[in-house]
C-alpha cells in the first residue's frame, strides 16, 4: 500500500500518483487531496494514518508493505508516518520539513503553531529502523526550499539514503536517475492477494 502526499496547494491526482499508479503494480495507492490552508494539522495527519493502520495491523496476518511518498509539504506528513508507523517506508521529495516557516504566509497563526508542535513531538524520536526506511530526494537547484538550512538538520544524523538530485528544481520531474531511485525503493508487495494499483 501507498500513500502519496502532495505539496502545497496540489492534489491527489498529481504527477506522482500518476507515476505510482504505472510502475507500482500490485499496490493500493491513497492519493488523497488536503487543503493545507483550512484544514486542522492534527486532523490531517490522522486522516493519513487511518490508511495507513489498518496494513499494519496484526488482524491482516502481519505488515504489509507500506509506503509514504511525500512531496513538498507532503513530505512533512511522509515523515511523520514514517516515525508514528514503524516499518513504513517514506520517501521524500524535496520535503518541507519546517512548513510552518516556508509557507508561514498562507496559513493561520494556529496552524503555524500546530505545524511546529507536530514537529516538535515527531522529528526527534527515530531510531534504527526509522534511519532504514527513510530516504530523502532533494534537487540541488530547488528554488523554493533551501535544504541546507530547512531539511538536512531535521533529518537523523548520519541518514545514508539521501539523494541529491543534479540540476532538480522544487518540482523536478520522475525521469532518468529519480525513477531509478524510486523504482529501487518501491518494490511489489509481498502479499499477492492486494488488488491493482489504484487512486481511492
Amino acid at each position: 500500500m501507498i500513500i502519496n502526499i502532495h505539496g502545497f496547494r496540489g492534489s491527489g491526482d498529481n504527477s506522482k500518483y500518476k507515476w505510482l499508479q504505472k510502475n507500482a503494480a500490485g499496490h493500493v495507492i491513497h492519493s488523497p487531496t488536503i487543503d493545507y490552508e483550512n484544514e486542522d494539522p492534527k486532523s490531517i495527519l490522522g486522516r493519513l494514518l487511518d490508511y495507513a493502520r489498518p496494513y499494519m495491523a496484526a488482524d491482516v496476518g502481519g505488515q504489509l508493505d507500506i509506503y509514504a511518498v511525500g512531496s513538498s509539504f507532503g513530505g512533512f506528513y511522509a515523515r511523520l508516518l514514517n516515525i508514528a508507523c514503524r516499518g513504513l517506508v517514506a520517501i521524500l521529495i524535496n520535503p518541507s520539513l519546517a512548513p510552518f516557516l516556508t509557507v508561514k504566509d498562507y496559513l493561520k497563526t494556529q496552524d503555524c503553531k500546530a505545524y511546529l508542535e507536530l514537529a516538535a513531538e515527531y522529528f526527534y524520536e527515530y531510531d534504527d529502523r526509522t534511519n532504514e526506511n527513510l530516504h530523502v530526494l532533494i534537487g540541488d537547484s530547488d528554488e523554493v526550499i533551501d535544504h541546507a538550512k530547512m531539511t538536512l538538520p531535521l533529518l537523523p544524523p548520519g541518514l545514508s539514503q539521501v539523494h541529491r538530485i543534479k540540476g532538480g528544481t522544487h518540482r523536478f520531474e520522475i525521469a532518468n536517475e529519480v525513477e531509478e531511485i524510486l523504482r529501487s525503493i518501491v518494490k511489489s508487495p509481498v502479499r499477492r492477494g492486494e488488488v491493482p494499483a489504484r487512486r481511492v
